[in-house]
């Protein structure tokens, strides 16, 4: 019951196990083992209090975000809007230098056009960065599903962290973005780390009386 338990954190499987050891006590019919089936009951008691975790629902959720991370659409440069020259000319004989440098500018458009963008561009990322991003982003999923079978709280939360600021970053607002990052939010908070018991009391009870009936035999009383 005990490696059910601390090694392969199966609580339930831990619990028949020492309800099934009660089971074969109580078919001793020795009042003398009544201290250790109260010590079982409660042991069994701690047990089944302990919270439980769908891992498998984690896990299995996690993988359905990770299988969406290739349709994802990498972020496009959105660029500044161009300030339009103005080619108008004016009927006023005042504005004759203005008219002639739009005249000028005008015709000059036909050959360069330059224009003028306020506000920050960032450069696109290359095929293969888009693919490392991809990779990595695929990474930390895996991550956060090997986190919820080794209770690994911290992990398991900065993985989800990692994965949602990348999203909002790099990949475009669609839909499935949107799903993903929905996924996440649901997943985010979760507790993965389970307090079980440090031991079990009716191990040491049961060791006591043993150890008793044992010295009874030796020394023939």
């Amino acid at each position: 019951a005990g490696r059910r338990l601390w090694l392969g954190q199966d609580a339930v499987s831990a619990a028949m196990m020492l309800a099934n050891a009660d089971e074969r006590l109580a078919a001793l019919n020795d009042p003398g083992l009544t201290p250790v089936r109260r010590a079982l009951a409660d042991d069994i008691a701690r047990i089944k209090s302990v919270k439980k975790v769908d891992r498998e629902g984690l896990v299995i959720k996690l993988n359905s975000i990770n299988d969406q991370v290739d349709k994802l659409t990498l972020d496009g440069v959105i660029m500044a809007r161009a300030e339009e020259p103005d080619f108008n000319l004016s009927e006023s004989v005042s504005d004759w230098k203005e008219n002639l440098k739009k005249s000028w500018a005008s015709f000059s458009d036909d050959f360069v056009t330059v224009r003028r963008r306020d506000g920050k561009v960032e450069a696109l990322l290359s095929p293969q960065q888009h693919w490392y991003l991809s990779e990595n982003l695929k990474g930390k999923l895996l991550q956060a599903q090997l986190a919820v079978y080794r209770e690994q709280q911290a992990i398991y939360d900065s993985s989800l962290t990692q994965a949602r600021q990348w999203l909002q970053s790099y990949f475009a607002d669609d839909s499935v973005r949107q799903f993903m990052l929905e996924q996440l939010e649901q997943l985010d908070g979760q507790q993965i780390k389970v307090d079980y018991p440090e031991q079990f009391s009716a191990q040491e009870r049961l060791q006591q009386l043993l150890d008793d009936r044992l010295q009874r035999l030796l020394t023939g009383l």
